[in-house]
């Protein structure tokens, strides 16, 4: 295909600052300089500018311009230590830690702390909750510390609320984590859960995260289907791809 029609480096420019692209505003930038292409040519200029490596395809008719890699977050020393014994006490528990630190790197508005959150499936969540609530004083069953409560030391407060059946989970250093679309998905979602990480910071988090890592868009969407919320999650991207 002739270069000039992809105008690849002009599409970088325009696009530079974008976390995803739409295939509407693929179109509308092409239309500048044929308005009438139709959308099958659009088409194949979407293919080769992806076989050039120039976008990357996100999924749904979204693409980014920038180089993806995989989301690998260091597992911090105080999550290995809650997570030890809770594994040797329920060792046929789907359990899955995390910390909400992994996403201080896109807040505007910086917490004085950060918590734990421990997912566990229905069956054990009681019995986990009662194991952490003996030997750790600042235990919160399916509910989140309020905002006055920031003055303790990130691994005190610990959550402990249910795990959504089939959520993306991946294993890191023998430990479950959920996935960063998981983690996407649970922020918008329970939005009460994470009041310092709502609005303008959501939409950073979401931004940097598109644009650092290889966001599995497909993943996202069956894991935000079961929670009931696909099409909000769905218009909430094509909101920040146009803001």
């Amino acid at each position: 295909m002739d270069g000039s029609k992809l105008q690849a480096k002009l599409l970088g420019e325009t696009f530079k600052q974008a976390s995803v692209i739409t295939i509407d505003q693929l179109h509308d930038f092409y239309k500048t300089f044929q308005p009438s292409i139709k959308r099958s040519t659009l088409r194949w200029r979407i293919y080769e500018l992806v076989r050039q490596g120039v976008l990357n395809n996100v999924g749904r008719g979204l693409y980014t311009l920038h180089p993806l890699r995989e989301f690998r977050p260091e597992i911090p020393r105080h999550i290995k230590i809650l997570h030890t014994p809770i594994v040797k006490e329920f060792p046929y528990a789907t359990i899955s830690t995390w910390t909400s630190e992994w996403l201080r790197k896109w807040l505007l508005h910086m917490p004085k702390s950060f918590f734990t959150i421990v997912e566990v499936e229905s069956d054990a969540l009681q019995h986990i909750f009662h194991f952490l609530q003996d030997s750790r004083r600042f235990v919160f069953l399916n509910s989140y510390p309020s905002l006055e409560m920031t003055g303790y030391h990130r691994d005190k407060v610990i959550v402990v609320k249910k795990l959504t059946s089939q959520s993306p989970l991946v294993e890191r250093e023998g430990i479950a984590i959920p996935t960063i679309e998981k983690i996407l998905v649970d922020l918008y979602i329970d939005s009460d859960a994470f009041p310092s990480m709502q609005g303008k910071d959501l939409k950073e988090i979401y931004k940097g995260v598109f644009h650092d890592f290889d966001v599995n868009t497909k993943s996202m969407f069956r894991y935000a289907s079961r929670r009931g919320k696909l099409d909000e999650i769905v218009e909430f991207l094509h909101q920040l791809s146009e803001g």
